[in-house]
């Protein structure tokens, strides 16, 4: 079964973030990662695996789930009644993102 994949508002804004720290070093880098990765690395990739393999990324907690693609780290929670999977956040994988998580869940 295929699930389908959805990025939410915090996980597409995690993308332009990545850019934006990106830029500050290099703006021609910045249009590189666009092309490469974010388009068609990262987010491709993260759909491409989370809609065959939802379960397949180690469990943070409460039913949410971590997957490390490259230098970065994919935080998402499948749904299986739906067949559903919310990617929550995007972070490079040396920033504390689990305590950046933990301030963001609680303010949904």
């Amino acid at each position: 079964m295929i699930y389908e994949v959805i990025f939410t508002d915090s996980a597409h804004q995690d993308f332009y973030e990545i850019l934006d720290y990106i830029a500050k070093d290099n703006p021609q880098n910045a249009l590189n990662f666009i092309d490469r990765l974010f388009i068609d690395r990262l987010q491709q990739r993260t759909k491409n695996t989370l809609a065959i393999a939802p379960f397949g990324g180690a469990l943070y907690k409460n039913g949410i789930r971590f997957l490390p693609f490259d230098n970065y780290v994919v935080v998402y929670e499948p749904n299986e009644t739906h067949k559903q999977v919310f990617v929550y956040m995007v972070s490079e994988r040396h920033r504390q993102w689990r305590s950046i998580l933990d301030a963001r869940m609680t303010d949904i």
